[in-house]
């Protein structure tokens, strides 16, 4: 859901041309026109036909878009091209002088046979002046995909990157990796790659974008959250990877491929009011709600500007076709806008992981897209079990079953009380366990980093006497 409210100040059109120009040069010279993008595939049927869909980011200062773009299928000992024309642009950020603009290809294409193929895509090569790598490489873009009777689905992205950051302003952007077929989804940034003599490699001497030691770039290994606050005005490039495991084994994987500009403009940025949304745990705010209740949201967007400004919320719950939240703006006054979010949801919705979703505030100067930050909001909708009442706190534990990665534990409803989390294996060993000496009341979050072998445990939680145990699976 999108809208538009606020301002314009075409008094200083041409000094925001002028600095999106600038940025874009960053006093190098351009070499091409991709700044990043994606492969997801897509099952229709179940004879094996899929949609290829592939998005591509352009720089509108570089050379332009070629008319056909190829894809290569590669799997079961078989090579295949597949040709596709180019679609009409969408203009994503800056303007039509200095920008970026999205080109999303898209092709149905019917796999030969069951198996493992990989889809990939290479450019020669990437914009000029690239700081945290030492050359020019070229552009890769790749995902894998398990081709079988479940009409398996690649993971995919249900946000779009962001193209600017600001120097010495902490940056939010959550891509909300998504998974169709409801498989375990494993994320981290990674070294972008490049096409290299017939095969792929790391970009050469890849550092993660300069940043303040105390918010380093950085993903959150459960919201999805990119965090950063960017010291030099540069331009970068990073990757994140994301893998699909399905009963413990990885069936499939997704790359995004980004490039950061970093601008020295200090303004201030438009922000929201957060008290409706719960209590933040790291880098999301986290919201109980009961399954089969009614949920509404209100809250504001300020900008400290008072330029315009769009409010998007993409997620999980937005793609819930029966049960979609529902989204309305309104304009407060200059520079406010307020946005009301009203949820049904059903008993069929709960479940043990929370629904992930991100609102999306994207400022305008003078009427182009300049500025997007993400606010990350995990929406937990599980049924109280009688245990749980009787512990007088309630608990999540995700993912579960796991697939190794760590084990995040959020505890509701605590008292005052020392707190105490134990791992035990089926012959009641203990395996783990940590002391929280400090008294929490209220909500707690805890990660379990732990590497711990494939099997069944019990997790035991403990406050002031009272307790709760979760099964956990470990693949």
């Amino acid at each position: 859901m999108l809208l538009t409210f606020g301002s314009t100040n075409q008094k200083n059109m041409k000094k925001l041309l002028g600095a999106i120009a600038a940025l874009f040069t960053l006093g190098f010279a351009q070499a091409s026109h991709l700044v990043g993008g994606q492969i997801t595939a897509t099952a229709l049927n179940n004879q094996r036909l899929y949609s290829l869909e592939m998005t591509l980011y352009r720089d509108i200062t570089g050379i332009q878009m070629y008319n056909t773009e190829t894809l290569v299928v590669v799997g079961n000992g078989m090579t295949m091209n597949i040709p596709i024309a180019k679609p009409a642009p969408t203009l994503i950020w800056g303007s039509a002088s200095g920008g970026i603009e999205e080109y999303v290809f898209q092709v149905n294409f019917t796999f030969p046979s069951n198996g493992t193929y990989k889809v990939y895509y290479q450019n020669c090569c990437r914009n000029a002046g690239i700081r945290n790598t030492t050359s020019t490489p070229g552009s890769y873009l790749e995902t894998t995909i398990l081709v079988d009777s479940s009409m398996n689905s690649s993971p995919t992205f249900l946000n779009r990157p962001f193209a600017l950051a600001l120097q010495n302003v902490q940056w939010f952007h959550n891509p909300i990796p998504f998974d169709v077929d409801g498989d375990s989804l494993v994320w981290a940034l990674d070294t972008p790659k490049e096409y290299f003599t017939a095969r792929s490699q790391n970009v050469p001497n890849y550092f993660h974008p300069d940043s303040d030691p105390g918010f380093p770039f950085a993903m959150d290994a459960y919201t999805g959250v990119i965090s950063w606050q960017p010291t030099l005005r540069a331009r970068y490039i990073a990757s994140v990877l994301v893998k699909e495991f399905r009963s413990g084994v990885e069936i499939g994987s997704t790359r995004r491929d980004y490039q950061f500009l970093v601008d020295s403009t200090q303004t201030g940025v438009p922000n929201v009011t957060s008290g409706q949304f719960g209590p933040r745990i790291g880098s999301a705010y986290v919201v109980r709600v009961t399954p089969g209740s009614r949920y509404n949201l209100v809250f504001e967007t300020i900008d400290p500007n008072e330029d315009s400004v769009d409010v998007r919320m993409v997620g999980e719950p937005f793609r819930i076709l029966n049960n979609m939240p529902s989204i309305t703006h309104v304009r407060a006054s200059r520079g406010r806008t307020q946005t009301t979010m009203n949820w049904q949801t059903t008993l069929g919705m709960a479940r043990s992981r929370p629904y992930l979703t991100a609102i999306t505030v994207t400022e305008y100067r003078n009427g182009f897209p300049y500025y997007n930050q993400d606010f990350t909001v995990l929406y937990t909708l599980q049924n109280a079990t009688s245990v749980q009442e009787n512990a007088g706190f309630t608990s999540e534990v995700y993912p579960n079953p796991s697939a190794g990665q760590p084990i995040m534990v959020n505890l509701y409803d605590l008292q005052a009380g020392n707190l105490s989390l134990e791992m035990f294996d089926l012959q009641g060993k203990k395996v783990w366990g940590k002391n929280v000496d400090s008294n929490y009341s209220g909500t707690m979050s805890y990660m379990i980093q732990s590497a711990f072998q494939p099997g069944t445990y019990v997790l035991k939680m403990q406050q002031s006497g009272k307790s709760l145990v979760k099964k956990i699976v470990i693949q």
